[in-house]
């Protein structure tokens, strides 16, 4: 019997699923050929991306976001939901930049970063550093401010949005380019998340309407290079509404079966396992000889699971290791140090739960600004290597009384309610 034809549109769209949900993680050579296969599918059917206004629904708010982690859809997520919670009839929508753009272009952009980091990070941060005071007028800033605008245009103009919000530079700069410009048909509030605790120049548009800063230091720095004040507001980073009413932590350890007198260490890959030499970090925690309970969250990324659980397997303290999880303020609050990367989502929810954190082996740019906000405020230290960590947290262990002042600097620190108060000033700036 012959079977159903293919559809080239979706067998491309499969690839591209596997490629977002296994990339991290797997080797080199498996990338390499999954990639060439996009390519081969993506040159035969002559790939264009769906023209997705031919679908759009009228929104009041429109969300860009991108997929480069998972902290701009975080986000843009948590956005949506204070604004629905105030204005349950608003009508809100939330969209991937760059598959917009062009999804395989999408694709091959997040490999590229991914892999920049992880197995390149010198060259990561080289391309930070040269990038990180390029002035809204170069050439270079210019060409970033219009990538795609025709279809960001056209894409607001078919949904009628009168609030375009981006949680990523990009989106951000396109949608104030084309304000200042005057391409759009009606008035449409441009605003911004900025999602680290640190600014680039990628950020920075002199046309946007509305910077929402994650702290008094980038909303400084934002008014040093001429962004007008009373379009700077400090909110915090916006995260989900259960970091503003955590369980208690009793609660929290009974719900995890976690209530002997063992210290909790809980260490948190990423949502996609992104954390360098994460495997041998949790081996050097694991075997430290005093007592301790080790959790490990290696997110969506399955092969990391399976690597850590024969790793750690027979190591001296009990480990547990988990795949993504849903209730992970109920651990965070459970633990007694939580070690994690450095994104600004990860680190502003540790904030909002006044939890002490360590930072391992963070990333070259955005992610060591992060650390150093933290070291500088006294909520967080640093470990560069897996002797290092080992070292940082054996010491804390010993020492409750640094655990409870860098507990106390985050919580001072923290903003559990940023998404509410981005969704007010939202809803308050454009009239809705």
């Amino acid at each position: 019997m012959d079977s159903a034809p293919v559809d080239p549109g979706d067998r491309i769209q499969r690839t591209l699923a596997r490629i977002r949900v296994a990339l991290p993680g797997r080797p080199s050579t498996l990338w390499r050929r999954r990639l060439a296969t996009l390519r081969r599918l993506s040159a035969r059917y002559r790939l264009r991306p769906a023209p997705v206004w031919r679908h759009v629904e009228p929104l009041d708010v429109l969300v860009l976001a991108a997929t480069y982690g998972n902290g701009h859809l975080q986000a843009g997520r948590a956005v949506m939901q204070a604004l629905v919670a105030l204005r349950p009839e608003l009508r809100t929508g939330m969209l991937d930049f760059f598959d917009l753009i062009n999804p395989v272009f999408n694709a091959a952009t997040r490999f590229a970063y991914i892999y920049s980091v992880r197995r390149a990070p010198t060259l990561w941060r080289e391309f930070y550093e040269r990038t990180a005071r390029i002035r809204p007028e170069s050439f270079l800033q210019q060409r970033l401010f219009r990538l795609g605008s025709d279809k960001v245009k056209r894409l607001i103009v078919q949904s009628g949005a009168r609030v375009v919000l981006s949680t990523h530079p990009t989106p951000g700069g396109v949608v104030a380019q084309l304000a200042a410009d005057g391409e759009l048909p009606f008035p449409v509030l441009s605003a911004t998340v900025i999602t680290d605790y640190v600014l680039h120049s990628q950020w920075v548009h002199p046309a946007t309407g509305l910077y929402l800063a994650p702290c008094e230091e980038v909303a400084r720095e934002l008014i040093a290079r001429g962004i007008d004040a009373s379009r700077v507001v400090v909110t915090g980073i916006p995260i989900r509404p259960a970091f503003a009413s955590p369980p208690g932590r009793e609660d929290a350890r009974r719900r995890w079966h976690l209530e002997d007198d063992r210290p909790t260490v809980l260490i948190l890959t990423g949502a996609y396992g992104m954390m360098r030499g994460a495997v041998e970090a949790c081996r050097y925690v694991a075997d430290l000889p005093r007592p301790l309970r080790l959790l490990v969250v290696a997110g969506r990324d399955r092969q990391l699971a399976r690597t850590l659980r024969a790793e750690l397997r027979g190591a001296r303290n009990p480990v547990r290791i988990l795949g993504y999880v849903d209730r992970i303020v109920e651990l965070m609050v459970a633990s007694d140090l939580v070690v994690t990367k450095a994104g600004g989502l990860t680190v502003s929810e540790g904030l909002a739960l006044g939890v002490p954190m360590v930072i391992y082996a963070p990333i070259p740019g955005q992610e060591e600004g992060n650390a150093a906000f933290l070291r500088r405020h006294r909520a967080g230290e640093i470990a560069l290597d897996p002797a290092d960590l080992a070292g940082v947290v054996s010491t804390l262990l010993e020492r409750p009384d640094r655990r409870a002042a860098m507990a106390a600097a985050a919580a001072a620190l923290g903003r559990p309610l940023a998404a509410q108060a981005a969704a007010k000033l939202l809803l308050e700036r454009a009239g809705l």
